[in-house]
């Protein structure tokens, strides 16, 4: 039986209230695992075309710095901030990086139960190991935690439908004398 923080009955643990230094941010970072695949996720909310961030002397909004390609390596079509926000993963859209549909559904489950429209979002996925299953759910985990972080509020909803625990479950080592985990070789009689 595991245990720790990311065994089956283990619930992702926000921070005390005042103690959260996400709060009142409007960036959030996490990490997600699923199997051997791991994912960090980087969640902002989109702006309008032409929205001015009055709080910035310098004129410069946080998605300058964050689609930057000079600070980001970034390709260059996806460095404008327009109306709509982005899915990247692995610096590629979403739809490129998975192609099947139940990866897509996935990954924007989080933004289903929270009642959020995806397309309001920037979200940036890295993401290696494993494979495009485990992959897609470790990128989910990650972007729910994300989204807790930056709203408290969603953690119930998110709780009620396992958005924020880790799926505990991995294949097991081969052992030895046996063809995997379980399985014997074969008996013969003579």
């Amino acid at each position: 039986a595991a245990h720790g923080p990311h065994s089956e009955g283990a619930e992702f643990q926000l921070p005390p209230p005042g103690s959260n230094p996400h709060e009142g941010a409007t960036v959030a970072f996490a990490p997600g695992t699923r199997k051997l695949a791991k994912a960090a996720v980087k969640v902002m909310a989109a702006l309008p075309a032409n929205d001015q961030w009055v709080d910035n002397p310098e004129g410069v909004s946080p998605m300058d710095l964050v689609y930057n390609p000079a600070l980001h390596n970034l390709p260059e079509r996806h460095a404008e901030t327009q109306q709509g926000g982005k899915i990247l993963v692995n610096q590629r859209p979403m739809v490129d990086y998975f192609r099947e549909p139940r990866h897509l559904e996935q990954i924007l489950l989080p933004f289903d139960v929270a009642g959020l429209d995806y397309r309001t979002w920037h979200v940036q996925a890295k993401v290696f190991g494993g494979g495009l299953g485990a992959q897609a759910e470790s990128v989910r985990l990650g972007l729910a935690r994300a989204l807790t972080l930056l709203m408290p509020e969603l953690a119930p909803a998110f709780n009620a439908e396992r958005l924020l625990r880790q799926d505990p479950r991995i294949k097991l080592p081969k052992l030895p004398g046996l063809r995997g985990h379980r399985r014997a070789k074969q008996w013969s009689k003579r």
